[in-house]
Formats: structure tokens, C-alpha cells, sequence
């Protein structure tokens, strides 16, 4: 039974963070478990006063991990090949563009704004619906941007760090933006 576009795509959605970053290696016990996680009463950092409660959902995270993102980031590659991957990569990129022109021109910087909406234009007509990302052959450059971004450059600060249960690091502001 050969997989749905819509299953690959929301699949991809899923997964994208998981599929793009190589993990990073974790010391393991000798039975194969990672250590538990030792929590002291008060926070040792500054910036983070939920050190406690971050480093509980930090080993939830490694846990989930483990068992269900790691396992479905391994069938997706095997399913899938680099070039299908990277076409699914440029289409959620691509559906992303308006947010980003938003963004820049919320941020004060209407130029970058007029990049991306030529960008988004661009890769959705030359490119196929933004199968195809044509940054590489002259197309307007990619750029990132997001409302933690703007939300920074309108001065509010970051706020303390948080771990949050699937998601990861953040802090209030990225969080709300």
C-alpha cells in the first residue's frame, strides 16, 4: 500500500524540525536508558527559575523522542528519498513566505517585506507550487523571519527559559509569537 500525498504531507508537517537537525548524541546508561534527570530544589541559573519543572519535561522530551519521533523520523527517510523530502521542504517553506513578508514589514523593513512576496510569487509560479526553491538560480534569497522576531524588535524582552512538553525550548516571547 503505497502512501497518500495528503499522509506524506502531514507527515512531513510533523516531522519537519525532527527530519532537518541531526540529533545530538546523549550519554546512555549501559542498559540502554538515559540517565533520569536529578532535580534540586533551587534554580543554579539565573534565567532560569523553572529549572526544575524544565529539566522533568527535558526528560519527558528525550523520552518521546526515544520512542515515538525518532522511530517515524527513520521510516519517513526510509520511505522517502532526499528529493521528495526536499520538495515537501520547499512547498512548507514556501506556504511560509506571507508570514515572513509580514513580518518584515512589521518589523519596519519594506524592502525585505517586497523580497519575500516576490519570493513567495516567484516560487509558486517558476517553481511549480514551491516544489522548486529558485533561490539557487537567481530567484530571490530566502530569508527568516517570525513574530518572536518582530515581537524583539519592538522591545519586548525574552523572559525566562522554558522547556515545553514536544515542542522544546523557548522562552515567552518566541512562544507567543
Amino acid at each position: 500500500m503505497k502512501p497518500s500525498p495528503a499522509a506524506i504531507l502531514c507527515l512531513a508537517l510533523a516531522l519537519g524540525a525532527c527530519a532537518r537537525e541531526a540529533s545530538k548524541p546523549r550519554q546512555v546508561a549501559q542498559n540502554g536508558t538515559l540517565p533520569p534527570v536529578v532535580v534540586t530544589g533551587a534554580p543554579t541559573d539565573p534565567t532560569d527559575p523553572f529549572e526544575a519543572t524544565n529539566r522533568r519535561i527535558l526528560d519527558f522530551n528525550f523520552q518521546l523522542d526515544d520512542a515515538v519521533f525518532k522511530p517515524v523520523a527513520k521510516g519517513y527517510r526510509a520511505v522517502l528519498g532526499p528529493w521528495p523530502r526536499q520538495r515537501i521542504r520547499n512547498v512548507l517553506d514556501n506556504i511560509n513566505e506571507p508570514a515572513v513578508a509580514a513580518n518584515r514589514l512589521l518589523q519596519g523593513k519594506p524592502i525585505e517585506a517586497g523580497t519575500s512576496v516576490m519570493r513567495f510569487v516567484i516560487n509558486s509560479t517558476l517553481g511549480l507550487g514551491g516544489l522548486f526553491d529558485l533561490a539557487p538560480i537567481g530567484g530571490p534569497p530566502k530569508q527568516v523571519a517570525d513574530l518572536g522576531q518582530t515581537l524583539a524588535v519592538w522591545g519586548l524582552g525574552d523572559g525566562p527559559f522554558l522547556m515545553l512538553p514536544v515542542v522544546g525550548p523557548s522562552n515567552p516571547r518566541e512562544l507567543g509569537g
